[in-house]
């Protein structure tokens, strides 16, 4: 089952209020990085937060922009209340700025794909034919003619 938006807000927001030391709510505010294996830390702490809830959430916040450049070697790991523990490796910095460089590849394809589409769009309604088809007029008052009919009306100078 895959958890929604709302419940992924929810989660989230009950983090940063329990453990507001460790989590930020805002994703563009700046992120301490987590101490390794603080799963098991949260679970233990708050068993009612269903554990793939937590696993997403922690994904979700983990991947974040702000939580991966706050990974640079040596800055401290923080655990759920605040305390350090343990330090941010290199290779911890390495793996979040391939990740970063990843991230930004693929917005920029993003934004060229949205800016291709708009010029090809635009080109399309420039160059495209515009039909008009002409409607016919209808006369006021049809005049019904025909030949069987001349015959049985008298004519001007006619008379019976």
């Amino acid at each position: 089952m895959t958890i929604t938006k709302q419940d992924i807000n929810a989660v989230l927001t009950r983090l940063t209020d329990a453990f507001p030391q460790a989590f930020v709510l805002e994703q563009y505010q700046p992120h301490r990085p987590l101490k390794v294996g603080i799963f098991s830390e949260i679970a233990a702490r708050c068993p009612d937060l269903a554990r793939s809830d937590l696993t997403t959430v922690l994904n979700i916040y983990t991947r974040r922009v702000t939580y991966l450049q706050s990974l640079v070697a040596g800055a401290a790991r923080v655990d759920l209340d605040g305390t350090p523990c343990g330090e941010v490796t290199a290779a911890d910095q390495e793996h979040a700025a391939a990740r970063l460089i990843e991230i930004q590849a693929a917005r920029e394809a993003k934004r060229a794909a949205a800016a291709a589409a708009t010029r090809t769009a635009k080109q399309a309604a420039a160059v495209a034919p515009v039909s008009v088809t002409k409607v016919p007029t209808l006369k006021a008052k049809p005049v019904l003619r025909l030949p069987a009919f001349k015959s049985l009306v008298p004519s001007h100078g006619e008379t019976h």
